[in-house]
């Protein structure tokens, strides 16, 4: 399972996962969960992230393979950290670029970006990269289904942005 070809089509799918699938479908692909933590008990501890993410159940496997997020038992969000590799849009390999080039290509779907200092949000493609300004930091790209981060963007004070607005 570690060789798999993560190709996103955007708010379809990301590789062998299909936005909307069901736990069991997902795990058929990418077999069980080592932890499931349901987001009512995960974000218990503060109003706004359980406003936000309160009906958000999350699955974890092993460090090769992406954390899983569902809502109403339904895929909606699928997040890589560095150590999986092959994440592919088109034909770039997208760890395998510097955060510049990263960015700069993502821009060129057009569409809305939002930046809130370390992680920017490329509404059209349905992709949120994650700790691209930190060199120590664990890079993170989240994939997502459509409107899956509208309540998001309503309650946080993200910038909208501009294709190259970033150095």
């Amino acid at each position: 399972m570690a060789d798999l070809h993560w190709n996103l089509l955007p708010y379809e799918s990301i590789g062998p996962l299909r936005f909307g699938m069901s736990p069991k479908e997902v795990e058929t692909v990418l077999g069980p969960a080592e932890k499931r933590i349901e987001g009512s008990k995960q974000f218990a501890y503060d109003d706004l992230m359980m406003k936000l993410f309160g009906n958000r159940d999350t699955e974890h496997r092993t460090a090769n393979l992406p954390i899983v997020s569902y809502e109403n038992n339904k895929l909606i969000e699928v997040e890589f950290h560095e150590k999986i590799i092959n994440i592919f849009l088109e034909e770039k390999e997208l760890f395998s670029l510097n955060r510049k080039k990263l960015l700069d290509y993502l821009s060129t779907f057009g569409g809305e970006i939002y930046d809130s200092g370390d992680t920017y949000i490329f509404i059209s493609l349905g992709i949120s990269t994650g700790h691209i300004e930190f060199i120590n930091e664990n890079k993170s790209i989240v994939v997502f289904s459509r409107n899956a981060f509208d309540k998001i963007i309503e309650e946080f004070d993200y910038d909208k942005k501009e294709p190259g607005e970033w150095e």
